[in-house]
């Protein structure tokens, strides 16, 4: 493959062409389930927050999950109509410029061809397609990632990229402020939810604005740091996990040249704005000192407790009742925050070796092929990409190519190690919390291009330079082993809380005997999942036998005592 050869512009063009169509063919097929006609879970609580900035309804205390996502729900559903099912639609075109960004910026790292294939594999990657299908962040914040990291790599070329981007985000607000209602209302949550995200974009637009008028030697690199610093901190604010890809991007600035100083200085300040905007949003709506969410010591525990796998979100520790103490302590945010962080750490320091080992586990889980499950069932959405009879591809693929990458990028240093640095953030996230494939996600952005350059320095090991096979070999085939191993039969995993989830979207379609029949199959599998009682409970009072389905909501209320809708089904009787 020929790394210095040119192509035409337009050759960028197909991959976002080629995916949007795919996209279009996979939705046509997944919006009659019962997941896309039935929320579930996140996606839930994001049409509900919604719906909310759309009435204008205040929101008077601290961010419990993403601050910004909601605010991206309710523009679509200001601009069309409250429909949950226009935001895959909506999503399907980024996931289209996401294809497109991912090839300029492998264009700027490893030359034309590779980038073009680097885009090509993303085309075919269908993870990209099932989060593209669902009502979470995942799609936005690969976007924003994409857009950041462009510009971290183009800051010493030109501002040209800086005031398209910036440009294009400010016609695009001015064009969306006269849609949104709630705007009027300086005391509602849309006038704070709103205002956080247009204040974001209206920074992008100043700085290529301004950027192009400044246009100069001594301003070139730093107008598009600004626009990268602002588009990671907005991508923090749809999900806090991308923060961490601030500091290796800091730690590569203050390796830079003399200007080190000046260039680590706007990026952070910029990084800063949207977080500095979240963090008064929380304090004075909550008395919450934190810049994003309030989730991250829920999201620690739900990872390092006695009773984690590493891989179930939904395992909060039930059987030790931490969760029924901290509901019973009415906590803040911030302070329900501490209090699950603490219990995870006492299990790190008086478990050590029990934490270890799941450490351990998660590493392996986090480079294994196999999707893990979230919110919806992963696996049904798979079988409709497979009948589009195309080539998948997917992690037990991609990551051992990339370990020959990472090898060559690291020898080239400098911004060529931007993709190494992104991949081992969003592996360390899933170390650190717990894994799933939307944690993993904006990982494997990066392990593509990695894992196009490892091809070629594969190729070229086994052609004509067999020293370079002596390592780029062994990585590959080590790669493959680890991640195709299914080292806790991940693939034979069944997940009671999405079981329920199934169970509850069944009985919204009527068919209540399917989801009798998968709530008991998520209690057998977790006989205290109060979720599954209380599915079966509805199912007996939609049969007429409320005796019956009082016994299975007070059995759920005895596993559960905070098990609201238990609470509100038994009272209602």
């Amino acid at each position: 493959m020929d790394e210095a050869r040119k192509l035409p512009p337009w050759t960028f063009l197909v991959p976002p062409v080629l995916s949007l169509l795919l996209f279009i063919v996979y939705y046509l097929q997944i919006r009659d389930e019962a997941f896309a006609r039935h929320l579930v879970a996140n996606p839930l609580v994001y049409d509900m927050e919604a719906r909310r900035i759309l009435s204008g309804e205040p929101y008077g205390r601290a961010f419990l999950m993403s601050p910004l996502y909601p605010g991206f729900v309710a523009l679509i559903y200001a601009l069309a109509r409250p429909d949950h099912l226009l935001v895959p639609l909506a999503q399907g075109v980024l996931l289209a410029l996401n294809t497109f960004l991912l090839g300029l910026f492998a264009r700027r790292l490893i030359g034309d061809v590779p980038a073009l294939a680097a885009s090509l594999a993303m085309t075919f990657y269908w993870s990209f397609y099932y989060f593209a299908g669902e009502l979470v962040p995942a799609t936005l914040v690969v976007t924003l990632i994409l857009l950041s990291v462009l510009l971290f790599v183009e800051r010493e070329r030109s501002v040209r990229t800086a005031a398209l981007v910036g440009g294009m985000s400010f016609a695009t607000v001015l064009f969306v402020m006269r849609g949104l209602p709630g705007l009027e209302n300086p005391g509602g949550g849309a006038a704070y939810l709103a205002g956080l995200l247009l204040a974001a974009v209206f920074a992008a637009g100043a700085w290529g604005i301004v950027g192009t008028l400044l246009a100069s030697t001594r301003t070139r690199g730093l107008v598009n740091l600004a626009g990268s610093g602002v588009l990671l901190g907005t991508a923090a604010m749809v999900w806090g996990a991308a923060l961490l890809l601030g500091l290796p991007l800091v730690l590569l600035l203050l390796s830079g040249d003399r200007r080190r100083y000046a260039s680590t200085g706007v990026f952070a300040l910029a990084l800063a704005v949207p977080l500095a905007a979240g963090l008064a949003h929380n304090y004075l709506a909550g008395g919450d000192p934190v810049p994003m969410t309030t989730s991250f010591g829920v999201n620690v525990f739900i990872g390092n407790n006695p009773v984690s796998d590493g891989m179930d979100p939904f395992r909060l520790g039930e059987n030790d009742g931490v969760r029924q103490e901290a509901d019973g302590m009415r906590l803040t945010g911030a302070r329900r925050s501490r209090f699950f962080a603490g219990r995870a750490y006492k299990f790190m320091r008086d478990d050590t070796a029990a934490w270890l080992d799941l450490v351990g586990r998660k590493a392996l889980l986090s480079l294994g092929r196999h999707e893990i499950d979230n919110n919806a069932d992963i696996s049904e959405r798979r079988s409709r990409w497979r009948r589009l009879f195309l080539p998948r591809l997917h992690f037990g693929i991609v990551f051992p190519l990339a370990l020959a990458g990472i090898v060559a990028a690291l020898r080239k240093r400098g911004d060529a190690t931007v993709p190494v640095w992104g991949f081992l953030v969003f592996t360390a996230v899933c170390v650190v919390f717990f894994v799933c494939e939307r944690f993993r996600l904006p990982g494997v952005v990066f392990l593509l291009p990695l894992a196009v350059s490892g091809t070629i320095a594969l190729g070229r090991g086994l052609t004509g330079r067999p020293g370079g096979a002596v390592i780029a070999v062994p990585l590959v085939i080590a790669g493959a082993a680890v991640s195709n191993m299914d080292f806790f039969s991940v693939a034979d995993y069944e997940f009671p809380a999405v079981i329920v989830n199934r169970a509850y979207v069944a009985r919204l379609d009527g068919d209540l005997q399917k989801a009798r029949r998968l709530a008991e199959l998520a209690m057998s599998l977790e006989p205290g999942n109060a979720g599954a009682r209380f599915q079966i409970g509805v199912v007996e009072e939609a049969e007429g036998d409320k005796v019956a389905a009082i016994t299975h909501y007070l059995e759920a209320l005895e596993r559960d005592p905070y098990h609201a809708a238990s609470f509100r089904a038994a009272r209602r009787i």
